[in-house]
């Protein structure tokens, strides 16, 4: 092969040939084919926010509000999060506070209906009464 003839591909066909650009001056941005020098220099085309044009974060955050899953479980974990932070505010009695007539009671169910007075907002429990008999 000769040096006029242009490089020929393993199919015959002949390869394009390197367009002779002029050599940039050292600073300067070269062009690229097909490039928009805008881009080169940091700017962007459009100003609609695509992947292409968002940070790495952003791109995670986008795909994260589309998983259903992934947004209730972050909602559970900041409801137990707050709960954590205002815990005495939840909490209605001390953590060291104890009752040393009833350590040895099961759990009583909260009611919301009493007997004589009805349907109440707030939950209750029955009071606790102890009856001795004589007999036994």
């Amino acid at each position: 092969m000769s040096t006029g003839e242009p490089p020929v591909s393993r199919g015959g066909e002949p390869l394009p040939m390197p367009l002779s650009t002029p050599t940039p001056s050292p600073g300067s941005v070269a062009p690229v084919d097909g490039a928009d020098e805008s881009l080169l220099l940091g700017g962007t085309t459009s100003t609609d926010p695509t992947a292409a044009n968002l940070g790495n974060w952003q791109l995670v955050w986008r795909r994260f509000r589309r998983n259903l899953v992934g947004l209730l479980g972050a909602a559970g974990v900041l409801m137990l999060l707050t709960m954590t932070l205002f815990a005495s505010f939840f909490s209605p009695y001390s953590p060291i506070a104890r009752n040393g007539q009833a350590v040895y009671r099961p759990p009583q169910m909260p009611r919301f209906v009493h007997p004589e007075v009805g349907l109440r907002w707030r939950p209750f429990v029955h009071p606790v009464v102890t009856v001795f008999d004589e007999e036994t």
